[in-house]
């Protein structure tokens, strides 16, 4: 008997998260992040890599189009729900729309939006690092 082994392919994501003005989900965009790239993909999210942790100022209108050409750039969007936003609805409903699957990071006890869930290809709830090194390499392999 054989046994067939699925290997990961690369991916490039894009992290969708709750804007916070004052940082307070940095060391999270950055764990998230570590994890992205310890799995041999690439991730992009708009706080890190366009805004410079808020040292770039972007328009709006500049950033929605920035932020559009990020998710056209990606195989899949990755999306950490702790919060809800009209940004996270925003970006996930455009990478749905595009045929860009989305991936939801949910932690343990919250709740998805019922549009959210509508629109995911699949919901990983976390409760620790680990859990979410799982829900990674789980994506890498089904994608």
């Amino acid at each position: 008997m054989s046994i067939i082994l699925m290997e990961e392919e690369f991916m490039q994501f894009y992290l969708g998260i709750k804007y916070k003005e004052d940082l307070s989900n940095k060391a999270l965009i950055e764990k998230i992040s570590c994890i992205v790239e310890e799995e041999d993909h690439e991730i992009v999210c708009v706080h890190k890599d366009l805004e410079d942790w808020g040292r770039n100022h972007v328009s709006s209108e500049d950033l929605m189009m920035r932020t559009m050409e990020m998710i056209d750039d990606c195989d899949a969007l990755l999306i950490e729900f702790s919060e809800k936003g009209v940004g996270l609805g925003i970006e996930a409903g455009y990478a749905f729309a595009k045929s860009i699957p989305v991936y939801v990071l949910l932690p343990k006890g919250k709740l998805l939006s019922t549009t959210m869930n509508g629109i995911c290809k699949k919901c990983f709830e976390y409760e620790t690092t680990e859990d979410i090194v799982m829900s990674i390499k789980e994506i890498g392999k089904t994608s």
